[in-house]
C-alpha cells in the first residue's frame, strides 16, 4: 500500500496545475483523470501548464441557487468592490456606455474558477474594473452564451473582453499558445494586463 501511493498521487498533482476542460462534459459524465502512472501524450502539453483536464461536476453536487451575477458564492469575486452584471444587463451597459466588457466564463465545479476569483482581490484589479463594464457567466446556467463565446474551447475558467457591441477582442488573451483566454489564476497582473490592453485604444 505504502509504495502505491506516489502513483496515486499523480492524479491529483496534475489536476493542481490544469485549468478545468469542458468540451464534453454533461452532469453525468465521470471523470476524466490519467490512471495511476500514466503518462499524458506530449501532444496535450502546453507551456508553462499541461493542457486542461476535463473534469465533470459532482453528480450530487448541483449547481446552487444564485444570488449574484455569474453564480457566485457568497464572498467570491469580490462583489463589494466589483459591481458584476449578468450577460444581457453588461451588454446593455456597454453599448450605452461604449466601454469595454470584461466576460469571465466560471462554473461552481471548477476549482480553478474558485482560486481565480481572487485576483479579482487585487486593489489594481478593482481600479481597473470601473473602466469595464465586468460580466460573470456561469456555464452550467447559461450555456447558451457559453456556447456562444468558445473561441478556442469551453474550458473554464477563461476570460474574454469584448467591444461594446458584445463581439471579442481576439488581440487580448493571456498570451499561451493554446487556451488563449485562460488567464493565470493566482498572479492578478496577468488580467490586470488584460484589462489594460482592452482599454489601449485600436
Amino acid at each position: 500500500m505504502t509504495r502505491r501511493l506516489p502513483s496515486l498521487l499523480l492524479p491529483a498533482l496534475l489536476f493542481a496545475f490544469v485549468a478545468c476542460d469542458a468540451p464534453a462534459i454533461t452532469p453525468s459524465s465521470s471523470t476524466l483523470l490519467p490512471e495511476p502512472g500514466e503518462q499524458v501524450p506530449p501532444t496535450q502539453a502546453v507551456a508553462p501548464r499541461a493542457r486542461p483536464v476535463a473534469v465533470a461536476p459532482p453528480a450530487a453536487h448541483a449547481p446552487a441557487a444564485d444570488h449574484a451575477p455569474g453564480g457566485a458564492r457568497d464572498g467570491e469575486w469580490n462583489g463589494d468592490e466589483i459591481s458584476w452584471l449578468d450577460y444581457d444587463a453588461g451588454l446593455a451597459r456597454a453599448r450605452a456606455e461604449g466601454k469595454p466588457v470584461c466576460l469571465v466564463m466560471h462554473a461552481d465545479w471548477c476549482p480553478h474558477c474558485h482560486t481565480y476569483a481572487r485576483v479579482f482581490d487585487d486593489p489594481r484589479v478593482v481600479a481597473q474594473a470601473r473602466n469595464l463594464v465586468m460580466v460573470r457567466v456561469n456555464v452550467d446556467h447559461a450555456p447558451a452564451v457559453a456556447t456562444r463565446y468558445a473561441v478556442d474551447g469551453t474550458y473554464v475558467p477563461r476570460t474574454y473582453f469584448l467591444r461594446p457591441d458584445g463581439t471579442v477582442l481576439e488581440r487580448v488573451d493571456a498570451r499561451r499558445p493554446q487556451y488563449r483566454y485562460f488567464f493565470d489564476e493566482n498572479d492578478p497582473g496577468s488580467i490586470l494586463g488584460g484589462m489594460i490592453a482592452a482599454l489601449a485604444p485600436g
